[in-house]
């Protein structure tokens, strides 16, 4: 008996250099496979584009990367506790 796990990246291949775009663990790959109409197994996810399926392949990712190429404003960041938004990126969070 083998047991067989699987590991996916997916990347930006327009960057210069190529950068991660997101990662697909073993459980996200099955509940794609699941739950994503035309794929049967893991490598037909490398064949699809995100946005394919019903509910895009994209949403199934363990964990996915934003990369921006200017800053970003934070204003409308929230703390969790009260609405007062983060001034800073260093800034101290106090309870």
């Amino acid at each position: 008996m083998s047991i067989v796990t699987y590991t996916q990246y997916r990347y930006i291949v327009a960057a210069t250099v190529p950068e991660i775009k997101a990662i697909y663990e073993n459980d996200a790959i099955q509940r794609a496979l699941a739950n994503v109409g035309g794929v049967s197994v893991p490598e037909d996810l490398f064949t699809k584009a995100d946005n394919y399926g019903a509910t895009p392949l994209n949403n199934f990712a363990s964990k996915s990367f934003t990369y921006y190429t200017s800053n970003v404003s934070t204003s409308n960041i929230k703390r969790g506790h009260g609405d007062t938004a983060l001034t800073s990126p260093l800034q101290k969070i106090t309870n």
